[in-house]
């Protein structure tokens, strides 16, 4: 992801350079971008050019997903739409540590974020750069999280949005409404994310809009990546053995890739040893899971999304070779979970850790009890789970804990 052109980095100015579909390596310039998807279907990923970054003048920058300016694709910073995303903790759960046998368990608690979701990154990061570009109208398919953030931030920008949800499974009461509240066109679309999506791209593109779903723009990965920038900046520029990561459409799981490799060549943090990656499914639909245990480069169809987490309800991933061929250098694994262990953690969370997390952060954490109890993940690991939204976000779960 960086290309090979050294140049001087400053903290105050991207790196950005070229973006390149990862299917045919079609080029496409960074400031001309027409479609946010190469003519072969495939995703446009953004590319940076080479050149050494000092951490300490990154750190001059307040901590946060804007720190991290250098390698994201903005080019003039007074575009940038921003709530104070990022900076968000990694709390230590040290009795869950111990009882697992592992060194360090730490919890990066994205429900700090405006709208209670990581998904804030890749929105302020996307639509600051679409914005930039002069996108004016832009679909977000979502099964919550998502439409809220990014109806947040088209609100700051002053861009238009449309955002569409399936009907099966039932969404989270929520999201519809507060993506309303933004002031975007909410619509429900009938069946599971497949059928329902389909249908939502045609009406968006119809009505002139932009799609952009996971991996269909290329901007939405630049912010999620700035996950593991802070991982990393956090534990004074070493990586941990894993991070878990709830798996859904998967951009986050790439962005853990591209974000270390993007450390990596600017010599902020050493090549090797890679971080393992612990990708987390539902058993009910768990294509990337299943295509990682049995070391295939293309997931198979997968039976329809359903359990507790929505983040997880996403059975047919698009760029699923791009997905697993960006995660094939690091270790990896996959796990899946159930319903009752997202709500014995989300209720050990709470009442041993005083965290109230999400369903997703809270099947994280029961993929790597199970992964330690395997012996997948050695005991004495350090070990980051990535809890992608605030409890508060789902008040239905709250009465079975």
């Amino acid at each position: 992801m960086i290309v090979d052109r050294s140049g001087a980095a400053s903290a105050g100015a991207t790196l950005a350079d070229v973006l390149q579909c990862a299917r045919c390596d079609t080029v496409a310039p960074h400031d001309q971008l027409s479609v946010l998807v190469c003519h072969c279907g495939g995703p446009l990923v953004q590319h940076y050019r080479a050149a050494t970054i000092d951490s300490s003048d990154l750190r001059k920058r307040p901590f946060g997903v804007w720190r991290y300016l250098p390698l994201l694709p903005i080019r003039d910073p007074a575009r940038i739409v921003t709530l104070g995303e990022g900076a968000t903790p990694l709390v230590d759960f040290a009795k869950s540590a111990r009882e697992l046998g592992l060194a360090q368990l730490l919890v990066k608690d994205e429900g700090r974020n405006p709208t209670g979701t990581f998904k804030v990154r890749g929105a302020s990061v996307a639509i600051s750069r679409l914005g930039e570009l002069g996108y004016k109208v832009i679909a977000m398919p979502t099964v919550g999280s998502g439409g809220s953030a990014w109806s947040a931030y088209a609100a700051r920008a002053d861009i238009e949005i449309l955002v569409g949800f399936p009907s099966s499974p039932p969404v989270p009461a929520i999201g519809p409404l507060e993506a309303a509240a933004y002031g975007a066109q909410v619509s429900i679309h009938e069946g599971g994310t497949g059928a329902a999506f389909t249908d939502f791209e045609a009406r968006a593109r119809a009505a002139g809009a932009a799609y952009v779903g996971a991996f269909r723009e290329p901007y939405r990965l630049e912010g999620e990546k700035t996950i593991c920038f802070e991982i990393i900046d956090q534990l004074n520029w070493e990586a941990p053995d894993w991070i878990a990561w709830p798996t859904g459409g998967a951009v986050g799981l790439v962005g853990l890739a591209k974000g270390f490799a993007e450390l990596a060549a600017s010599g902020l943090v050493s090549p090797t040893p890679r971080p393992g990656l612990l990708a987390v499914q539902h058993t009910a639909a768990n294509p990337i899971v299943e295509a990682i245990e049995n070391h295939r480069d293309r997931c198979l169809p997968s039976g329809p999304p359903g359990g507790l987490a929505p983040g997880l309800w996403v059975n047919t991933p698009f760029a699923d070779d791009f997905i697993l061929a960006s995660i094939a250098h690091h270790p990896t694994l996959g796990e899946t979970i159930e319903d009752d262990g997202i709500l014995r953690w989300m209720r050990r969370s709470a009442r041993e850790e005083g965290l109230l997390i999400g369903p997703e952060g809270a099947g994280a954490l029961a993929a790597v009890e199970r992964a330690v109890a395997a012996g997948r993940i050695a005991r004495g690991s350090r070990v980051v789970v990535v809890n992608t939204s605030s409890g508060l976000r789902y008040p239905h779960l709250l009465a079975a804990l």
